[in-house]
């Protein structure tokens, strides 16, 4: 008879049911701040390819399937497609119970825990991409209130990620919107500003260092600042200046009408089943 695994006879560990880019994500944040070691983490995946190759990138085990990650670990992270979640049905649970945080957009807390009935509490996510480099935001919602443990548990995760803040999970659609789908925002905008400057005649490295540095002091000095962001404007936005004259043709344009709309059509796409 083989031996036991022994990553599945430990608890307290941390599994992903999904080996994409946000687990990748996920796992690189919480091994680059030290929350977790490489050898208490664990991921599956649909077919195992990714699963494997995160494990040979990152250290972490790669198990057989859904049913091993829940069954050996005390939090699981659910990052598989969310149409891959009908295709795990609903999955039972070792004696342990564990926590379930789920990152996957347009899945109700009701609808994840027919999935993982026996878990003993279920937490909706919405992490963006720079959890990797620990600057993320994940808003998030749970079932019922987490005991002291559990929410220490969650904490750490998130945390070590980035900035987390809890809501209501019917706000989480349009935190789903700014939030999660707003790196993109950023760097749409961005690469729109060096192309731009590009046609003005500056080289791609220099349009491409120019832009990324404005984007990085911008975002410190909103972060950092007691002032407003319509106050930070005025400080760049001089009576009679080029910026004011440049905004104004954002207004001309209704860019503020155009990132409504695209606000609440990302949030009405990311309302629950």
């Amino acid at each position: 008879m083989q031996p036991a695994d022994p990553f599945m006879q430990r608890s307290h560990l941390l599994g992903f049911i999904g080996a994409g880019a946000m687990a990748k994500a996920m796992i690189q944040g919480v091994l680059q701040s030290q929350a977790y070691a490489p050898t208490q983490i664990a991921c599956c995946s649909a077919t195992g390819r990714t699963s494997q190759a995160l494990s040979k990138q990152t250290g972490i085990a790669c198990l057989a399937n859904a049913a091993d990650i829940v069954a050996s670990c005390d939090t699981v992270v659910i990052a598989c497609k969310p149409l891959e979640l009908e295709h795990i049905g609903p999955v039972a649970t070792a004696p342990h119970k564990p926590l379930i945080m789920s990152v996957l957009a347009r899945r109700s807390l009701q609808d994840l825990r027919k999935h993982f009935p026996d878990a003993r509490v279920v937490v909706r996510c919405m992490p963006n991409t720079p959890v990797r480099i620990g600057f993320g935001m994940i808003p998030y919602s749970v079932e019922t209130p987490l005991n002291p443990p559990d929410l220490e548990t969650l904490h750490s995760i998130l945390k070590a990620l980035g900035s987390c803040l809890e809501m209501p999970e019917s706000d989480l659609p349009a935190a789903t919107a700014l939030s999660g789908c707003g790196p993109a925002y950023y760097f749409k905008f961005t690469e729109a500003l060096c192309q731009a400057a590009i046609a003005q005649g500056l080289s791609p490295s220099i349009a491409a260092h120019l832009a990324k540095q404005t984007a990085l002091g911008a975002a410190q000095l909103m972060q950092t600042s007691q002032e407003s962001i319509p106050e930070l404007i005025k400080e760049v936005a001089h009576p009679g200046g080029i910026t004011e004259s440049a905004l104004a043709y954002l207004d001309k344009q209704h860019f503020d009408t155009i990132i409504k709309e695209m606000i609440a059509t990302t949030a009405h796409h990311a309302q629950s089943f």
